[in-house]
């Protein structure tokens, strides 16, 4: 028996209707859909006489992780806590989404503007993130004596990477 190529319809399935009854062996050999992973385990399934055989084939989506860091422009050693950014996904998968972050540190994606605030040490982790291109806007800064850096930085998270990126403040003299 020669393969045949199947494609899935726009809810991620495929109906066969009239298979004979037999063991049949299924091979993911592309997948199109921006940022997931082929799957590359076969999948082998037994159709009996009069009976519907349904069998789902979970996808791996890439994801990445960031880290920021928020520091004194002179003082590097000195991180800058509760400086706020908004961070937001700039192409493919949850393009125009913002991203805040949960209690374990994993990404979620939001319509509505959030801000993403750095810790005591001056840093943000996120684990969790789509892959592609995002964009940081510092928007705010309430740590007296220092400017909003409100330069738009644009990020790249990358399949099983962690994407590190230090941000400087130059404190303002009297």
């Amino acid at each position: 028996n020669s393969p045949v190529t199947l494609r899935t319809n726009s809810s991620g399935q495929i109906k066969i209707d009239k298979l004979w009854i037999g063991s049949y062996e299924l091979e993911e050999t592309n997948n199109p859909n921006y940022g997931y992973l082929v799957n590359t385990q076969k999948i082998y399934l037994t159709i009996n006489k009069r009976q519907t055989t349904v069998q789902q084939v979970p996808n791996e989506y890439q994801l990445g992780s960031f880290d920021l860091l928020k520091v004194d422009k002179d003082f590097t050693n000195v991180g800058l806590p509760n400086v706020e950014f908004t961070l937001r996904k700039k192409d493919g998968h949850m393009a125009g989404k913002y991203v805040s972050v949960d209690s374990s540190g994993n990404a979620s994606y939001s319509s509505n503007r959030v801000t993403i605030k750095t810790n005591a040490e001056g840093k943000i982790h996120i684990d969790k993130l789509w892959i592609g291109k995002y964009e940081l806007i510092e928007v705010n800064n309430p740590k007296y004596g220092y400017l909003v850096d409100s330069t738009h930085v644009e990020i790249t998270i990358r399949k099983r990477q962690n994407t590190i990126i230090t941000r400087y403040n130059e404190y303002l003299l009297g």
